[in-house]
């Protein structure tokens, strides 16, 4: 189990800019079908949803809404904010 979380973090490393790749985000989206886990779907979906087109390149802001007409919550994906 820790080398399969060791690989999928693996996907989201940050740049020396401190952003996300794309194409690595991207890359992680293509294995959605491997697992069942709701977790994992519910993380994926997440990374979808957040996606979004900035001018100089593309972002990742991770939000949660516990139910619908609730206030989106934002989830940090850095270890040191947990």
């Amino acid at each position: 189990m820790l080398k399969t979380y060791e690989i999928l973090m693996s996907f989201l490393i940050r740049n020396k800019s401190g952003d996300l790749e794309y194409s690595r985000v991207m890359d992680l989206l293509s294995h959605e079908d491997k697992y069942t886990d709701e977790r994992w779907v519910e993380g994926l979906h997440l990374v979808k949803e957040s996606y979004s087109n900035v001018m100089k390149g593309y972002g990742y802001q991770l939000m949660h809404r516990p139910k619908e007409g609730d206030k989106w919550d934002n989830i940090n994906l850095s270890f040191s904010s947990i």
